[in-house]
């Protein structure tokens, strides 16, 4: 379904596209046929990219290539196609209010003249690829560090979590941007990782390189993951069993009382993924199994979403998640916010426990972010005073 989908909505796309920058103008032939073969590529980028991949076509680094100028023009067609319906709605708008005043401006701004079209199409376009190139700079750049300050009368000292998320790990990711992150990661000094999914987004033997760059991931107590849809995607046990190579504790309806600490750190399954499936249900009543009523309660989440599957209000003390992206690209923010119980991005209350969405540390298809940077989330316990 979500194939059909996603052609549906490219077709369409790459229609509307083509109509408005070449079905009105006075461009050659050859020009509006070239024209409307990029913008089919680009849209339909995500298809060709994938079908590459799982053919394993081409070698590694060619492949990278391909994958990511074939997404950063499939991001651009998406954020052209966003400029031009809001750039339409708001000329037909002044062109009808213009004709209701009489005023002189509505035959200049008559949509349906040829010239002032393709002055508006060419400053659309160029506008476009400014935007997709700050969106690009957002998302390949390292994430900045958001710090979020929690007390509790539960906490005795004072402890130092990072949560990492959706870092979408495929074989177009360079080695070197992980490398620079977990060098910032170890820097922040934490006494806890928190990986709440979608680290992996590939089969594990494709991004063998990349996964040894996370082997200098470093906390004193330890570092805990659970999985997202897209490790599900791509071979659950690989994952599995790599996590643990790695060094992390894969929570799976399960929880452990970090040592010499009032912590406890519990996990869950993708709710999406168990919700449809008979073998991946959550079980919360499990994941607390091991903890006592003293200990600050931490639940790791991939998605936001699982309030149905709550049994009591205040199970835990904190809730960590992701899968949102904050968004990634706007304007689907608009989109990602309901698809999600209206949680988007932030510290929110929930059942009475409290509930931090990450952005996301990495990028799903386009390099691009925009109005929803990556993050690594620096979460400080402290004392209640």
């Amino acid at each position: 379904m979500f194939i059909i989908g996603a052609l549906i909505i490219a077709v369409a796309a790459t229609a509307v596209s083509a109509k408005t920058l070449v079905g009105y103008t006075a461009m050659p032939a050859y020009v509006k046929a070239l024209t409307v073969l990029l913008i089919l590529l680009a849209w339909f980028a995500p298809v060709i990219i994938s079908s590459i991949r799982n053919y394993n076509l081409v070698g590694a680094d060619t492949f990278r290539w391909i994958s990511n100028i074939g997404y950063f023009l499939f991001g651009t067609a998406f954020i052209l196609l966003i400029l031009i319906l809001f750039r339409d709605l708001l000329w037909f708008a002044f062109y009808e209010v213009a004709k209701l005043f009489k005023s002189p401006l509505s035959a200049t701004f008559n949509p349906s003249a040829v010239k002032p079209l393709a002055y508006a199409n060419l400053g659309t376009v160029v506008l476009a690829f400014v935007v997709a190139f700050y969106a690009l700079y957002e998302g390949i750049k390292t994430p900045a560090v958001k710090e979020i300050v929690l007390t509790s009368p539960k906490i005795k000292q004072e402890y130092t979590l990072v949560q990492l998320s959706d870092l979408h790990i495929n074989r177009a990711v360079p080695v070197s941007r992980l490398e620079r992150l977990v060098k910032k990661v170890n820097a922040l000094d934490p006494d806890v990782i928190l990986l709440t999914g979608d680290i992996g987004d590939d089969k594990v033997e494709a991004v063998l390189p990349q996964l040894e760059a996370l082997h200098d991931l470093y906390a004193p107590h330890g570092i805990y993951a659970v999985f997202g849809n897209h490790e599900f995607y791509n071979g659950l046990m690989p994952w599995q069993f790599k996590f643990g190579d790695l060094g992390w504790t894969a929570l799976f309806n399960y929880g452990v009382p970090l040592k010499r600490t009032e912590l406890y750190i519990g996990g869950i399954p993708d709710v999406s993924i168990a919700r449809g499936s008979p073998f991946f249900k959550i079980d919360l009543d499990k994941t607390v199994d091991n903890s006592s009523e003293e200990q600050y309660k931490i639940l790791l989440s991939h998605t936001p979403n699982f309030q149905k599957e709550m049994i009591t209000k205040d199970q835990f003390d904190l809730v960590l998640a992701g899968h949102t992206h904050g968004g990634q690209i706007f304007p689907f923010h608009l989109l990602a916010k309901p698809a999600n119980d209206n949680f988007l991005a932030g510290l929110y209350d929930v059942n009475g426990s409290q509930m931090y969405v990450s952005r996301g540390t990495g990028y799903w298809g386009p390099p691009l972010r925009l109005f929803a940077p990556s993050e690594i989330t620096v979460i400080k316990l402290l004392p209640q005073k």
